[in-house]
């Protein structure tokens, strides 16, 4: 297998890539990096995988574009704070969007660890997609990435805004919003059939109210001693209480 060698961290490839740590570059060009074995692997296996930056000659993917670097080259690249031992470029997944009956919707849910639990919890339980508004944390950060293990090339990611979301669905499925007030219902007396979409508030502000008022069904999680939990951890509740 032949490799094409680089070791300088000003080389022009390495800065576009360095460059595709932000979400407007990855949008532009379609692609985005993966840090790890783990995650480089899962995208080979997708036939997403474009090309692979490697520090020993022993990692080998099949008919895809190796460049062999240095440790300094990989840690330029990396956020994470073990230095991986192969840093990926993927090529955004493509899938076919039909019949979404049960989605999950998150609103200006900003912490990327969040968003890839979700996404996590999403896949776990059948969801048939996550879409996320424009203030949410970037599907495909790195961090976001890491927590969602994969989940990120198996289950559609999209972006709506909350008009295009309301547009989109409001006339076909039924909106159901986590939110305390005096019309929501308890988890446990929510009774609802596919399709809907379940609307994630963000962390701090939770459900935006224009998208509130629109909403069918508002439920919330009973809690003793505390006033809330962890968005990712609520919401793996009413993920799996809707799962398929």
């Amino acid at each position: 297998m032949s490799y094409i060698k680089i070791s300088s961290r000003q080389n022009e490839h390495i800065k576009f890539l360095a460059s595709l740590k932000k979400p407007s570059v990855q949008v532009e060009h379609g692609i985005f990096l993966l840090e790890g074995e783990h995650l480089v692997t899962m995208a080979f296996e997708a036939n997403i995988l474009l090309e692979v930056l490697v520090i020993d000659e022993k990692e080998q993917y099949e008919n895809v574009k190796t460049y062999l670097v240095t440790k300094e080259i990989i840690e330029k690249l990396s956020s994470l704070s073990s230095i991986p031992k192969v840093i990926g470029v993927g090529k955004f997944p493509t899938f076919t969007l039909t019949n979404l009956k049960r989605i999950v919707y998150l609103d200006d849910v900003q912490d990327p660890g969040n968003v890839g639990t979700l996404l996590r919890s999403a896949l776990a339980f059948k969801f048939d997609a996550v879409i996320a508004s424009p203030n949410s944390a970037n599907f495909f950060s790195q961090k976001a990435l890491m927590a969602a293990q994969g989940a990120s090339l198996k289950i559609p990611c999209l972006t709506y805004t909350n008009e295009e979301l309301l547009a989109k669905f409001s006339q076909t499925h039924t909106l159901i919003a986590t939110a305390i007030n005096k019309e929501a219902l308890t988890l446990d007396e929510l009774n609802i059939n596919p399709p809907f979409v379940l609307i994630l508030g963000s962390e701090g502000q939770g459900i935006n109210e224009h998208l509130l008022t629109k909403a069918n069904k508002k439920v919330y999680l009973p809690m003793h001693e505390v006033d809330s939990i962890n968005v990712a951890a609520a919401g793996a509740i009413f993920l799996y209480h809707l799962r398929g």
